[in-house]
């Protein structure tokens, strides 16, 4: 994986970018390792991708493999570690800005990442996710293919010696079924039904106007 892009970092001077970034991806070093034969650094896998296809440094071009990397200073492991850095979830809309040594902890936990909902279990869980929504989506999809599925069966069965179809048919449909009959009840507790508008009562009525006159004898 190659380094993180330098647009993600806080407060990060053009000095510090270039002294932090990878000397093949020019991002900020992700797993850093260092080559004894210029003393460049390089993200591991940048370098590792490199040399399965060269056996030359790609700064120097000098002869190096794997075993001519060694492990970084721990004082640039330590400078890097504190570096300020966005989530790997905000374009979802995770506004937290952590340290590079939290960033790992953050994204297993952040609940903008993609993942189950833990409530309906749908596949992913983004932005204004609504578990409602999701499941009535999921029970319409549903009962569109069972439709579906249920009229291929009855043209299969009105076939003359095409009862293996039909049979192979039986199977997905009593599945779907199955499906739609777990979801009933929660699409019943779930959907909104829209509300009868009151009906005004006779002192809630509003008055008829009425025109009066006065006769004057």
């Amino acid at each position: 994986m190659p380094g993180y892009e330098s647009e993600r970092f806080v407060n990060l001077c053009q000095s510090d970018r270039e002294e932090f970034s990878c000397s093949i991806c020019q991002d900020i070093l992700r797993a850093p390792v260092v080559a004894k034969c210029c003393r460049q650094t390089f993200c591991e896998d940048c370098i590792t991708n490199w040399l399965s296809a060269e056996t030359t440094c790609p700064y120097d071009r000098q002869p190096l493999s794997t075993d001519g990397l060694s492990h970084p200073p721990r004082l640039l492991l330590n400078m890097l570690s504190k570096l300020q850095i966005s989530c790997d979830f905000k374009d979802n809309g995770c506004q937290e800005v952590v340290t590079l040594e939290q960033l790992t902890h953050h994204t297993y936990r952040c609940p903008y990442g993609l993942g189950k909902c833990k409530q309906c279990l749908c596949s992913e869980q983004k932005v204004g996710h609504s578990c409602v929504q999701s499941l009535l989506l999921l029970n319409r999809k549903v009962s569109q293919a069972n439709s579906v599925l249920k009229r291929e069966l009855l043209l299969a069965m009105t076939r003359n010696g095409e009862t293996s179809a039909a049979d192979e048919i039986l199977v997905p449909v009593s599945q779907l079924q199955r499906l739609i009959d777990e979801n009933i009840e929660m699409k019943a507790e779930i959907e909104i039904k829209p509300q009868s508008a009151p009906v005004a009562t006779d002192d809630e009525s509003e008055p008829i106007a009425t025109n009066r006159c006065c006769v004057i004898l």
